[in-house]
């Protein structure tokens, strides 16, 4: 059974008068906080150790996560210098300056064309649909 309704004003009534309880909140019962605080419409369980769903079935309180822990970003300030040294790696300096160069299909902002054509000498076109 699916509980669907979106305000506290459209829940459907039981069978003693009263209006039956909102849904737990996902964001508080999987990460054991939530950005809307007592503004949210949903339930927030008390903080014992069980809370027991709507479906009769028992979920474990949310794990929390011990000492600092930072979700890991990648750098993305070096991806054109990666790989124009992948490049010169796998296909030689000679290929890619034979024939016309390389040729950069979607460059964005030109950053590998950069590389290739003032570090390593390699006639480059950028080709991107999108205004620089």
């Amino acid at each position: 059974n699916s509980l669907t309704w979106v305000h506290l004003a459209c829940a459907p009534v039981g069978d003693d008068g009263e209006r039956m309880p909102p849904p737990a909140c996902r964001h508080f019962v999987g990460k054991g906080f939530c950005k809307f605080l007592d503004a949210c419409f949903y339930d927030h369980p008390s903080s014992s150790d069980t809370t027991s769903t709507e479906t009769g079935t028992q979920q474990q309180k949310p794990r929390t996560l011990s000492g600092s822990w930072h979700r890991r970003k990648t750098n993305n300030r070096s991806k054109a210098g990666v790989f124009r040294t992948w490049l010169l790696d796998t296909f030689g300096e000679e290929l890619l300056k034979s024939g016309s160069g390389v040729l950069d299909v979607a460059g964005g902002k030109g950053e590998l064309a950069f590389e290739l054509e003032n570090l390593s000498r390699i006639p480059t076109t950028v080709v991107d649909p999108r205004p620089l």
